[in-house]
């Protein structure tokens, strides 16, 4: 029995609907044009569901902008009780850019009633949706740089994607000249070739160090910075 990485529980109603899935994300090679996602559903009833593929505009906030770069099938599919499918999400357009480009693929369940009318385009309503991160690499090589800014004055830490890749932050933490370590109150999610995060800190702190942990879609790398003072 496949072994599934990454479960998903979503409380809809006092009944608890959980879908599992066995991919945190799907990233492409220049070489490569198939990824394949499984996902199960854990309820005890058939659940209806609908796969859509959008670039990826806005790294830390919901903007979906439709795209035909990558397709998945099947778009509509329901799955019986304790069941698994699998999904095929084809590229059909390379990265030709320099820079890793980055997509959406949401998975959203859809109400049985609505799926037998085959509202399917029409404002359907829909009951949850899952989004996994898709990335599309250059036929260049990967080149994953960063740099940190300590702007005392405005009590602020900066970090700059100097870099081709999506960063994705596993784990931020900074640490005083007390040797208090703090978390960022924002949340850090990922940071896109040439963005810069602002990351405020404790006005009445004097950060000297960040322990970091990121992830380019091909290694994960853990590092900590002493911030020069």
């Amino acid at each position: 029995m496949k072994f599934f990485l990454f479960l998903i529980f979503i409380f809809l109603s006092p009944i608890c609907n959980a879908l599992q899935i066995d991919r945190t994300s799907l990233a492409y090679s220049h070489n490569s044009n198939i990824e394949t996602i499984n996902i199960r559903n854990n309820s005890s009833e058939a659940k209806s569901y609908q796969a859509s593929v959008y670039v990826w505009q806005d790294t830390n906030r919901r903007h979906q902008v439709k795209t035909f770069d990558l397709f998945p099938s099947p778009t509509v599919f329901t799955i019986s009780a304790h069941g698994s499918q699998s999904i095929r999400v084809g590229l059909f357009t390379k990265n030709h850019s320099q820079d890793v480009k980055g997509y959406r693929l949401e998975i959203q369940q859809l109400p049985q009633n609505e799926l037998m009318s085959k509202n399917i385009n029409t404002g359907m309503q829909v009951l949850y949706s899952v989004n996994i991160p898709v990335v599309v690499f250059p036929k260049q090589p990967l080149n994953t740089q960063w740099h940190w800014n300590y702007l005392k004055n405005s009590h602020q830490l900066v970090f700059t994607n100097t870099g081709n890749s999506i960063i994705s932050f596993k784990k931020c933490l900074f640490t005083d000249d007390h040797g208090v370590t703090h978390k960022p109150k924002q949340r850090v999610a990922y940071v896109f070739p040439g963005q810069t995060l602002h990351i405020s800190t404790p006005a009445d702190k004097k950060i000297t160090s960040i322990s970091q942990s990121i992830y380019d879609f091909k290694r994960q790398t853990s590092k900590t910075i002493t911030l020069p003072q």
